[in-house]
């Protein structure tokens, strides 16, 4: 999903299975990542500061950094 660039505009996550899938980020550390809310109480992932996903139906207490892959 983010490589070393940051995309322009969020990419919208509408089918993860917090079960079964794992999110690739590549360039940066768990450290540069953070979740929030949007109105709506969809998680919103941020990357060094910057919004790169929205997981619509899934809050942003479910997601864990277990649910990414860094490299």
């Amino acid at each position: 999903m983010v490589t070393a660039e940051l995309p322009e505009s969020s990419n919208t996550i509408t089918d993860l299975d917090l079960d079964s899938d794992v999110i690739g980020i590549g360039g940066f550390v768990q450290g540069d990542l953070s979740f929030s809310s949007n109105a709506d109480g969809d998680a919103v992932l941020s990357v060094a500061g910057a919004s790169v996903a929205v997981f619509t139906g899934i809050s942003a207490s479910e997601l864990e950094t277990a649910n990414f892959v860094f490299g």
